[in-house]
């Protein structure tokens, strides 16, 4: 727990005072199938809808909604229609960050750092955590790849950035949020 609120507190504010997180495509993906750490997700997009923090997601996770989503529509799941209203809702509560040439390269170096012959990162997931280093937020994810212990998500893979899964997030900052501002050493 000590070492969540030491992460937190070294994320820096932007000028609206709000606090940056970068989700990854497995929460929202979560969050519209209704599986994974739900409760803690819903909190999350709670404190996003009453503007407490900020939301970004890589220009990637786009892409890997769209696909998720086209996959649901073609086993019938999903309509055409739900797919419109999530991606607008998405489009509207995010802020959505291109992939540019800085993003690309760091994410080469998270994807070259970060990789093993038996453990490979996969490009989405270094350009997205290349965007929550371009931004100095903390990257929430449910994404065993991002942690050394896969099954119980522990320990960053990737030492430039934070990774927390989303009970960590909410267990690390929901009181300070909740309080008005994060506490600072």
């Amino acid at each position: 727990m000590n070492k969540i609120i030491r992460l937190l507190n070294r994320l820096t504010k932007n000028k609206s005072n709000k606090h940056r997180i970068v989700l990854d495509t497995c929460i929202l993906i979560d969050y519209f199938d209704g599986t994974g750490e739900i409760s803690c997700i819903k909190r999350i997009f709670n404190l996003l809808d009453e503007e407490a923090i900020e939301g970004f997601i890589s220009v990637v996770t786009i892409a890997e909604i769209i696909k998720h989503l086209s996959d649901l529509e073609e086993s019938g799941t999903v309509s055409n229609s739900s797919i419109t209203e999530i991606m607008d809702s998405i489009e509207d509560n995010f802020f959505i960050i291109p992939l540019e040439h800085e993003i690309a390269r760091e994410a080469g170096e998270i994807k070259h750092k970060s990789s093993s012959k038996k453990r490979p990162l996969s490009y989405n997931d270094a350009f997205i955590a290349s965007t929550a280093k371009s931004l100095n937020a903390p990257l929430i994810t449910c994404d065993g790849e991002f942690f050394m212990d896969r099954l119980h998500k522990l320990n960053s893979r990737i030492d430039e950035i934070h990774i927390l899964t989303p009970d960590d997030f909410m267990m690390g900052c929901l009181t300070p949020i909740l309080i008005g501002s994060f506490i600072y050493n």
